[in-house]
């Protein structure tokens, strides 16, 4: 077993499957059961909310934190953890209405690929894969309505600045002048 991490160097403990500074798998998990996936998918939660309460030197923020460890952890190989995984970067897709949920989306995304090409046989899946894709979609158009918003008050922020420049641009001139 490595001691320190192959993504951040951090050291890793005997006892922790996966790191708690940054959310890497500590070692292969190729041959990997269900339940030892299971497992780390667990550790892997409870370390990135530890890190997100605060739990990390340096004080960044916890989006930042969130993003790092959904950027880092593995991706579940079995359908059944691969829908649970989604629903858990679900809870991020709310968080605030300018929050930046890509880190969530992307994870999502490879989430939902993964389940696609596992999953591409079996009829069962084919309803679920759908209703996943669709909340994708419709958190994408929720991101994007969001951005909307956001530039728009940023312009009318602008526009109303600059109204009132002009207007007192005006009076001042009007005063001054003969």
């Amino acid at each position: 077993m490595r001691e320190s991490c192959t993504t951040c160097a951090a050291r890793l403990p005997e006892a922790d499957r996966i790191c708690h500074a940054c959310g890497t798998l500590r070692d292969d998990l190729s041959d990997a059961g269900p339940l030892a996936e299971r497992e780390w998918l667990d550790e892997l939660h409870r370390a990135m909310a530890a890190a997100m309460h605060g739990a990390t030197p340096g004080g960044e923020a916890a989006g930042t934190i969130r993003d790092r460890f959904l950027r880092n952890a593995f991706i579940p190989s079995h359908p059944d953890l691969l829908v649970e995984e989604m629903v858990h970067c679900q809870q991020f897709f709310r968080e605030e209405v300018a929050a930046d949920t890509l880190g969530p989306r992307s994870r999502y995304q490879a989430c939902l690929l993964r389940l696609e090409l596992l999953a591409v046989d079996q009829a069962r899946w084919k309803p679920k894969v759908k209703v996943l894709r669709a909340n994708l979609e419709a958190e994408g158009a929720r991101a994007r309505r969001s951005d909307l918003v956001m530039a728009a008050s940023i312009i009318g922020v602008l526009a109303v600045l600059i109204g009132l420049v002009v207007y007192l641009t005006k009076a001042v001139l009007s005063v001054w002048r003969p």
